[in-house]
């Protein structure tokens, strides 16, 4: 099995979407990149697709990925993304995210490869550096990040 790490702010929601997507741009910044969230659709859709995993901060406050309870759930229904969670959907809250990342890890052996999907990545000296696609916090996932996922995504 393949799990995505998902960071959200930085990923999804960046400040591109937010300057071209938001309807209050001084308000929170919560819209997300639509090109992205299609992208990442398409990958967890692949045969033996990878699951997504959230270990952004964005998680502390969704008590329901599956209902619209709080905002990551209506974002995640939204964009249809909540076909592609795990069943253990989100890291635990200790601090460091490359450690988090790890504990997740260690509870669930059946995970043969997996790709952390962040912005801010100092917190990950826990974690394989060939396994983080640092995205820009501005502009999101690049081109080329999304080549290699998408190949990663294919791959058996």
């Amino acid at each position: 099995m393949k799990i995505i790490f998902l960071d959200i702010d930085g990923v999804l929601c960046t400040s591109r979407s937010h300057t071209a997507l938001a309807k209050n741009f001084g308000g929170e910044m919560d819209e997300w990149d639509s090109v992205a969230t299609e992208f990442l659709r398409k990958c967890c859709a692949a045969p033996d697709g990878p699951r997504i995993v959230i270990s952004s901060t964005w998680r502390k406050f969704c008590n329901n990925p599956y209902d619209n309870s709080d905002i990551l759930g209506v974002r995640l229904k939204q964009c249809k993304l909540t076909d592609f969670l795990h069943e253990d959907r989100h890291t635990e809250d200790f601090g460091l995210r490359g450690r988090e990342i790890a504990e997740w890890l260690s509870r669930h052996r059946e995970v043969d490869d997996y790709r952390v999907i962040d912005d801010d990545v100092w917190d990950m000296e826990d974690i394989d550096a060939k396994k983080i696609v640092q995205t820009d916090f501005d502009n999101g996932i690049s081109a080329t990040q999304m080549i290699e996922l998408r190949k990663w995504s294919f791959s058996k």
